[in-house]
């Protein structure tokens, strides 16, 4: 079946909505899995008024959000923000070049533990021969190593 991107979108957001309704339940112990809103959609407004729009999205039967990006936030403005709103932080995404290996990595770990957020991913990598991206695949795996004792998954 063909789809346009609109009508992706819509079955999406469909099916989105009947699981933060609770109408879709774990075949194995009953539960509602948790949602996440991805704020780089929303992020020309978000920053804002981000108090404003955590609770729209906490009302719309959301769980959870995403970030990427802060907005020039503090880690503990962040987890204040998630907190009043009764938002988890479900991830965020960084630049894995420069965020997830050497002194970059335990910065983004410590910024994330402190935040309240519980997962890190890069959207993307640009790599311009197989090496790199061995050497990319290999620097991610080390990333999650050391986010182990942080309880954070990269």
């Amino acid at each position: 079946m063909n789809m346009n991107r609109r009508e992706f979108l819509e079955s999406f957001a469909a099916l989105a909505g009947v699981a933060a309704l609770g109408g879709c339940r774990c075949p194995f112990c009953g539960s509602r899995p948790k949602v996440a809103a991805q704020l780089y959609s929303i992020h020309k407004i978000f920053w804002k008024e981000p108090e404003r729009c955590l609770a729209a999205l906490k009302a719309s039967g959301y769980d959870g959000v995403e970030f990427a990006g802060y907005g020039g936030r503090s880690a503990k403005e962040i987890r204040k923000c998630l907190a009043d709103a009764g938002l988890l932080g479900m991830g965020t995404h960084v630049n894995g070049f420069v965020d997830l290996k050497g002194e970059g990595l335990k910065k983004t770990l410590d910024f994330c533990a402190e935040a309240g957020l519980d997962s890190v991913t890069t959207p993307h990598a640009i790599c311009k021969t197989e090496a790199e991206y061995v050497q990319f695949g290999r620097d991610m795996s080390l990333a999650a190593e050391a986010a182990v004792p942080y309880g954070i998954k990269v």
